[in-house]
């Protein structure tokens, strides 16, 4: 989490007049909202989310910014029904005002439909996310499409694990953790790649696969003591926790890297005369 942020921050006058000149002022308002969630600094949090609410109405071009914000930190701490309702409130207000569609918030919407669990919402949050692609070429082992990006694969996966689509889970979750992983101009690859890992061990477990289950478990673990704080102590009160005593906690954090890198590469296996082939 920057400090310089924080400061920055700390020094706006919180009025719409002063904000409607600041250049780009949604943009970094929603990158450090999302940092100082995934950080865990609730100071923080709490005090951009009641600044900017203190000034907003529903009519404001910052309504979105700060829906978005909220619906972000609930869903990141487990409250799904409320951010559907935030969410569901800020889609009607663009679309009452025949505004264009917000990506963003759609895809925060996603992620809550994806957690509830429900299976009708994780039907719609796979709708949204699959965006027109054809489920079959992208639930295999034998295509990847690198323009479509790790974070497209990964919520699919994520989707299919709770539909109980273990296979197609899989496949998805593995090109998700390859496309994060060798992509290195992401700014989110650290808390991305912890993601991808524990739902790869969570699949790997229940597809009896717990020695590898465990390497991915591992991963995720020193990927969000790195960069999440709170993904990473809530991970070790999971019930994978118990895996932690086993003896890949005392593997080098490169070979237990290279392992799951490894695993993947061999599960996916791309055809070579697809033309976005994974290198």
């Amino acid at each position: 989490m920057s400090k310089l942020q924080n400061i920055v921050f700390h020094r706006i006058t919180w009025d719409n007049g002063e904000i409607s000149r600041l250049n780009m002022f949604s943009e970094v308002y929603s990158d450090t909202m999302k940092l100082s969630v995934e950080y865990g600094d609730r100071t923080l949090t709490n005090y951009l989310v009641d600044k900017l609410e203190s000034i907003v109405e529903n009519k404001d071009p910052s309504y979105v910014t700060i829906s978005k914000a909220k619906a972000y930190d609930l869903w990141f701490n487990g409250k799904y029904s409320e951010t559907i309702a935030i969410c569901e409130r800020a889609i009607f207000l663009l679309e009452s005002a025949q505004q264009p569609e917000d990506t963003s918030l759609k895809h925060d919407y996603a992620l809550a439909l994806r957690d509830s669990k429900q299976p009708e919402q994780i039907e719609k949050a796979l709708d949204i996310f699959l965006s027109g692609e054809d489920m079959n070429l992208v639930a295999n082992n034998t295509n990847i499409n690198r323009s479509l990006g790790g974070a497209f694969y990964g919520n699919i996966g994520r989707c299919l694990q709770f539909l109980g689509r273990l296979d197609e889970a899989l496949d998805c979750l593995c090109k998700s953790f390859i496309l994060i992983h060798d992509n290195d101009n992401d700014a989110n690859k650290l808390i991305n790649v912890g993601y991808a890992s524990q739902w790869l061990s969570e699949v790997l477990r229940d597809n009896d696969l717990s020695n590898v289950s465990r390497y991915f478990y591992r991963l995720a673990l020193d990927k969000w003591k790195i960069s999440s704080p709170p993904l990473h102590n809530k991970l070790k009160n999971t019930p994978l926790h118990e895996d932690e005593n086993e003896p890949i906690m005392e593997i080098e954090d490169w070979r237990v890297e290279k392992y799951c890198k490894d695993w993947v590469k061999e599960r996916v296996k791309i055809d070579k005369t697809a033309s976005n082939e994974l290198q």
